[in-house]
């Protein structure tokens, strides 16, 4: 005879402590979550700062050009159109302004006849744009990005008209900005490896890049999304994008002005994602591994002692039961009795176990006994988790213990006599009765598996084994049976009546 296993009782244990470690796994990651959102907003921060520094840095460049322009508007060189002692003056001033790429002068017509770069040939700019707004405006103009027609190098052109002393606009000196120093910011700067910055202006054309100027300037990404945000943004924020170079960045960006508020372009500040949150990475991964130390040396623990605390005494009270229901008068648990539960437990049931082999020996063979053993034997199995139930000499089930009523949900009352049965699936009652009838008949002991209705409703597959009831003279008083629910295994079944 085998009696159901209560191994089940382990896997609970386990389950409990994987619950009661999970409120620890779901702080470290709401804290993992926030030290995240520090990261990236530490990093927004230091990045908006930088941008704001270029921005600032960029308009004190543009503003002291158009001081610049309008010194050498007043010239006399500039004013009386000598391009060779213009072109002279305008190179030596060329000289200790790194930031120009050149600085010229030009005819009403757009003909330029004073540069500090040398050129042979005609030079036009009637068609830039700085230099139509600069007599359109009659000041301080800025153009867009080109490359020079003199210098060959990419630039910002700034245009500034001259008046004659009627105040008719009869030249514009020009000034072409190199944005190359925004190449310098970044690199002198402390932000994470691989940040970079871009300048872009209103066409989404690059201005200037940190690093690979010669891989994005002069080109134009008008579909890049943090782009598009800044411009939808108007003067500064940030945002999550990609990189020009398809990198995960985080973006800072601030409009950059000249003269009266005029919007000529945007400084972005990236700063990849992976660099950003490198260190709470780090962290988090090291909280995970600890955490999976913790959770390993937990379920060790707990398996380790529940075999040694409770699944061995269990095991050895349901194996005394097993004995004793064979008709072993002698078995006796070997467990101490202690004030503890399974202590109790076993000290209830070798005083049972002592009563019935006094009762054996014929020492007292009343019914009062009888009576008095079967009632201590009830009161123990309403203290396990088994399913128990004790039947008469034709088959008639009299006693369900209190675990079996509350995984079926029933009353005594209900499952009285044949009433249990309407708690078994409809498909496996023929098989039950078979079984059940057939080892009355031949007063030995059965196991079955079948299906019982648990009090939610549905259907969950047990494992039952009855033993007959002998007395030594022969005759038998009924079966002791206990079930257990199928867990390990075998999953157990679960549907709908």
């Amino acid at each position: 005879m085998k009696w159901p296993s209560v191994s089940s009782l382990r896997v609970r244990l386990l389950l409990l402590v994987l619950l009661a470690l999970i409120p620890a796994r779901g702080l470290g990651v709401y804290t993992a979550w926030e030290m995240r959102q520090n990261a990236r907003a530490e990093a927004l921060q230091d990045a908006m700062r930088l941008s704001r520094l270029a921005s600032t840095a960029g308009e004190q460049l543009f503003e002291g050009t158009h001081q610049i322009l309008i010194a050498l508007a007043r010239l006399p060189e500039v004013r009386g159109q000598n391009a060779a002692a213009c072109s002279a003056l305008f190179a030596d001033l060329l000289k200790p302004y790194p930031y120009y790429s050149n600085l010229g002068v030009a005819k009403p017509n757009g003909d330029v006849f004073c540069t500090a770069v040398p050129f042979e040939g005609v030079a036009n700019i009637s068609d830039r744009s700085y230099f139509q707004r600069a007599i359109d405006r009659r000041g301080f103009a800025p153009g867009e990005y080109h490359v020079g027609r003199i210098t060959g190098k990419a630039a910002i052109n700034l245009g500034y008209p001259v008046f004659d002393g009627a105040g008719r606009v009869v030249a514009v000196v020009f000034a072409g900005l190199d944005l190359s120093w925004l190449n310098r910011l970044l690199a002198e700067s402390r932000l994470p490896e691989h940040s970079t910055i871009t300048v872009v202006d209103l066409a989404s054309q690059v201005l200037a890049r940190y690093p690979d100027p010669e891989r994005w300037v002069g080109k134009s990404y008008p579909d890049a999304s943090f782009i598009k945000a800044a411009i939808s943004q108007q003067e500064e924020g940030t945002v999550e994008g990609f990189g020009l170079d398809g990198t995960p960045r985080l973006f800072a960006f601030t409009s950059l002005h000249v003269g009266e508020r005029e919007r000529v372009a945007y400084v972005y500040i990236g700063i990849p994602r992976d660099s950003a949150f490198a260190k709470v990475n780090q962290i988090d991964t090291q909280s995970l591994v600890g955490f999976g130390g913790v959770l390993a040396f937990a379920l060790l623990a707990t398996g380790i002692g529940s075999r040694m605390l409770i699944l061995h005494p269990v095991n050895t009270l349901l194996q005394t039961m097993r004995r004793l229901g064979a008709g072993e008068m002698a078995a006796r648990t070997g467990l101490a009795h202690t004030p503890s539960e399974v202590g109790q437990l076993a000290a209830a049931l070798d005083e049972m176990a002592n009563s019935l082999q006094t009762r054996e020996a014929g020492v007292d063979r009343s019914p009062g006994l009888l009576r008095e053993c079967e009632e201590r034997f009830r009161g123990l199995a309403n203290e396990t988790t088994a399913l128990v139930w004790l039947s008469g000499p034709h088959g008639q089930r009299t006693f369900f213990n209190r675990a079996w009523l509350a995984f079926t949900g029933r009353s005594p009352v209900e499952i009285e006599g044949r009433g249990w049965l309407e708690s078994v699936h409809p498909e496996d009652r023929e098989p039950v009765l078979n079984t059940w009838g057939a080892a009355l008949a031949a007063r030995r002991e059965f196991r079955v598996e079948y299906r019982l209705r648990h009090a939610d409703g549905r259907y969950r597959r047990i494992r039952e084994t009855g033993t007959p009831r002998i007395l030594s003279d022969g005759s038998m008083i009924g079966y002791i049976g206990v079930g257990q629910e199928v867990i390990e295994g075998k999953q157990a079944t679960q549907m709908s009546g």
